[in-house]
């Protein structure tokens, strides 16, 4: 008798549940940044900077903060690659620009302690 009851109340509950749980979204949809225009992106930067005289590295996140891209100039060091993919992790999680935290750093406001905020990228 007993089984039969609970028997009753799980149909009764599947019952009512059943259409909310057929609802549900299977699949989800995410924007990203493409490969292509990530290099786009990097290649335009990296012809800004040469223009200015700047050798450095480019890094470009995809949106799990994981690197999609890296773009190093010719004949800058090595140490600019870790640099870019920290100033860029860090830009990232703090959804502001590196220069944000350059210009803090700089005026003396701490607020920002653990991040990094030199530009050492460049040489």
């Amino acid at each position: 008798m007993r089984f039969t009851h609970t028997l009753k109340l799980t149909l009764a509950a599947c019952a009512l549940l059943g259409p909310a749980f057929a609802g549900a979204q299977a699949l989800v949809t995410e924007r990203s940044v493409s490969l292509n225009a990530a290099l786009e992106l990097a290649t335009a930067s990296l012809e800004r900077c040469r223009a200015d005289g700047y050798k450095v590295t480019i890094t470009v996140l995809n949106r799990h903060a994981r690197t999609a891209l890296v773009l190093s100039d010719d004949g800058v060091n090595p140490h600019t690659i870790e640099n870019s993919m920290r100033k860029a992790y860090t830009a990232f999680t703090t959804r502001s620009s590196s220069l944000i935290h350059i210009y803090t750093r700089a005026n003396g406001c701490s607020d920002y302690s653990g991040t990094l905020t030199t530009a050492s990228s460049f040489t």
